[in-house]
């Protein structure tokens, strides 16, 4: 109780501090500022998709196609890959019970 009424103490005997408005921000009223509610945002238009069955048609699917392609190569290298990987472990493993069966 003693240190806060100490604190208290303090703050009741420090001058008052003499400030002029120039040491205030100053932020205009609502009623004086732009209407902000009329501003529209910048509309990005984009071109409208080639007509089906087009020259421009056919060269974006290709596209899409090119793409998936190569997504499904690149899978099939995985599996690809995975598939040596068990086949080695296999092999290893069943050299490795023959070679104990024999001693």
């Amino acid at each position: 109780m003693r240190k806060i009424s100490n604190n208290v103490l303090f703050i009741m005997n420090a001058p008052e501090l003499k400030l002029d408005a120039e040491s205030f921000v100053s932020i205009a009223p609502m009623s004086e500022t732009q209407d902000w509610s009329s501003r529209k945002r910048g509309v990005v238009e984009k071109d409208p998709p080639p007509e089906k069955y087009s020259i421009e048609w056919y060269v974006l699917e290709g596209e899409k196609n090119k793409r998936a392609r190569e997504i499904a190569a690149a899978e099939a290298a995985d599996v690809q890959q995975q598939t040596v990987i068990a086949g080695a472990a296999l092999v290893i493993s069943t050299a490795a019970l023959i070679a104990v069966k024999t001693l």
